[in-house]
Formats: structure tokens, sequence, C-alpha cells
């Protein structure tokens, strides 16, 4: 059976790209009370420019967690991410928030398959 590109490009990201240490980290996945844990994620520190309504920009600085769609579950069903969500890694905690008029994720490639999730640090609190 041959594989197509579709196929060789998931096949990559989910067993070379985001399951090597040296990238990806583990993480646990929350929704409210349910949780999932093992979420290998890649995060890395953007600063995106937001324009309010009176036009005068502001950076916003968001930690962003690139994740592979499939592994985006809460309680073990595969789900887009939602503002509140958070990824915990037994320090520290992030919430999922969208970014101005953004969403609070998006898609890394035409097929939606890496998710860019867009959170900020959560400093006091659960």
């Amino acid at each position: 059976m041959s594989r197509t590109f579709a196929d060789s490009l998931q096949h990559e990201l989910e067993n070379v790209f985001f399951s090597t240490d040296e990238f990806a980290s583990s993480y646990t996945l929350s929704r409210g009370v349910n949780e999932t844990n093992g979420v290998a994620a890649i995060t890395a520190v953007r600063v995106y420019e937001r324009i309010d309504d009176q036009g005068f920009a502001s950076e916003i600085q968001s930690v962003d967690f690139d994740v592979v769609a499939t592994a985006y579950e809460i309680d073990g069903e595969v789900t887009e991410p939602t503002p509140g969500d958070r990824f915990g890694n037994g320090t520290d905690v992030w919430e999922v928030v969208p970014i101005g008029r953004r969403m609070c994720f998006e898609a890394l490639d035409g097929e939606a398959r890496v998710l860019r999730v867009h959170t900020r640090r959560v400093i006091r609190g659960r």
C-alpha cells in the first residue's frame, strides 16, 4: 500500500517532530474538571500586534503551544481549543485565550493537522 503525501506528513508530525524529547514537552490539558495527561507540545513565546477600536496598536505576549490536532483531547474526545482550556506541567499553568480579534488557535498547515494554541501564563489561582 502506498502512502500519500498527507499520510507521510501526518506520520512525520506525530512520530518524528512531536515525539522527540529534544523539542516537545509533556503537559496536562484540562477543561474544567476534565484532564488529559501526556499531551506533547512545543512552546514558544511570541509577540502579536493588536489594534484596538480607536486604531491604537499594542503588543501582546503569548506562550504558544504547537500541538498535533489529534492529540488535543478533553475527556477522551478530540476537540478544538476553547478559551479557558489550560495547559499545566506540574509547576506552571497557561490558559488558552484569543489574541485580539484572532481565535485562540490557528492551523499551522492547510489541513489543520498541527495547531498553534495561544495562551497566557496564570500567575495566581488554579
